[in-house]
């Protein structure tokens, strides 16, 4: 929270600059991690959720886009300059934006599901970390939730 109003004190250019400085290192490391993990993906944890009837997953899905993503892309338009000489081109940028997060929160929520399982899911507040806990590649790569932690660190000194 604390880097959140010292972002907003110094304005959201900084908050921009720090969001493009750190985009390329966290995409990295979600392929990193996508890729070394996805040998450890276990089907048989969705099976219970797609049991259910269809309908289900109509309500949920409304449910979850109305109160959740909309709200993303609001706080995307908030931020929306007024004085911008290619709208078209911004306006399709926002919307790629938005769906590129949409899917990257799909991958995330997916892949700890099919490898951490529901149950665990639910209780680790930082499931990244736990993906990359159980990220072995030999002795070549281990561990991969250093990469994160360094990440983190250096998007807080970009501040």
């Amino acid at each position: 929270m604390l880097v959140i109003i010292i972002g907003a004190f110094m304005g959201i250019e900084v908050l921009g600059r720090a969001a493009i400085i750190s985009f390329v290192p966290f995409i990295a490391f979600l392929i990193l991690i996508t890729i070394f993990s996805f040998g450890d993906v276990e089907i048989r944890y969705l099976l219970p959720m797609l049991q259910q009837e269809p309908m289900q997953y109509v309500d949920a899905i409304l449910i979850f886009s109305s109160k959740i993503i909309t709200t993303n892309l609001v706080l995307m338009l908030f931020f929306y300059p007024k004085n911008i000489e290619t709208k078209h081109k911004a306006e399709k940028m926002v919307y790629f934006a938005y769906f590129f997060s949409c899917f990257l929160l799909f991958v995330t929520t997916f892949m700890a599901i099919t490898i951490l399982g529901p149950d665990l899911t639910k209780v680790k507040l930082f499931t990244g970390f736990s993906l990359g806990q159980r990220v072995e590649l030999g002795d070549i790569i281990e561990r991969l939730e250093s990469m994160l932690l360094i990440m983190f660190f250096l998007y807080r000194f970009t501040l």
